[in-house]
């Protein structure tokens, strides 16, 4: 029922943005949205369950595909052959480095995201407990809707925020390093890296697992270390820690390649484009 106002005003529009999926188990009714239809997907989402089971339907459907990164592009384009990947946009207004950093002798490795992702940081424990250990000063920073459980760390330097929009900024702002472990699996080559690119909009270097999105971005610039094994994230964090200079000169990359690829506007610009074609270049009406 709460779908059906965003129907009946989608046949006041030029076209229809679908973000995701319609109505899990119900994705029939989106036969009822004003064409043309354009899908948006920046996640493997035909392995969510219920709602993914209609992804194939759903993409027959569409007149075009948004996709996040290529992997998710080359699914999509078994079903679609109107594909344009447009990668996930940060806002380089609100991400930005400090204006007037804090000197500090200490090392902050940092980690932002949600709990369903506790799984891949908890996965290099012993890197990060021997860096801890090894590094003086150094802890680590979970940003998070809830504390994670890290055993292996348990009595090492480890420290939580509770994640809130007032304060995530603030939080990246206090973090030398960005991580960003992951599994190589389905799921997370579909991913399109916004915690790597929130971290670079900061200005932060970052050590990050190279799937999906994250080798596309690396290949951009170097504005980071790709790390693999236990031994890749160790040999990472430890080199970085004692290079602040490269750590800075990582941190610039990565903001300038935010800036060139990844800002708001330039995003917007490629959505725009693409949306122009799936309309025929029409215009949109002028607005009394």
């Amino acid at each position: 029922m709460a779908r059906l106002p965003a129907v009946l005003a989608s046949h006041h529009s030029d076209l229809t943005w679908l973000e995701r999926s319609f109505v899990p188990g119900l994705e029939g009714l989106s036969r009822l949205l004003k064409r043309p239809l354009v899908l948006d997907a920046d996640d493997a989402i035909w392995l969510e369950g219920l709602a993914g089971k209609s992804t194939p339907a759903l993409a027959l459907r569409a007149d075009a595909v948004i996709a996040g990164n290529r992997y998710l592009a080359s699914w999509f384009s078994q079903f679609c052959p109107n594909v344009y990947v447009v990668p996930t946009a940060v806002d380089a207004r609100r991400y930005h480095p400090p204006s007037n950093p804090v000197a500090r002798t200490g090392l902050v490795l940092g980690w932002t995201g949600t709990s369903g992702n506790f799984g891949y940081l908890a996965a290099i424990q012993p890197a990060l407990a021997r860096v801890l250990r090894e590094v003086k000063g150094s802890e680590l920073l979970v940003v998070a809707e809830r504390r994670p459980s890290l055993p292996l760390l348990a009595d090492l330097p480890v420290r939580f925020e509770r994640w809130s929009e007032a304060v995530e900024v603030t939080a990246l702002h206090r973090m030398d390093i960005g991580l960003m472990p992951l599994a190589d699996d389905e799921w997370t080559r579909g991913k399109c890296s916004f915690k790597m690119l929130q971290y670079m909009a900061s200005g932060l270097p970052t050590v990050v697992a190279p799937v999906g999105m994250n080798r596309e971005v690396l290949a951009l610039g170097a504005s980071g270390i790709e790390a693999t094994s236990l031994t890749d994230w160790t040999e990472a964090l430890l080199t970085l820690a004692a290079d602040p200079d490269r750590r800075r000169t990582m941190g610039a990359v990565g903001r300038s390649v935010i800036e060139r690829h990844f800002d708001v506007p330039v995003v917007a610009q490629q959505l725009a484009a693409a949306f122009r074609e799936v309309t025929g270049g029409q215009s949109p009406p002028r607005r009394p």
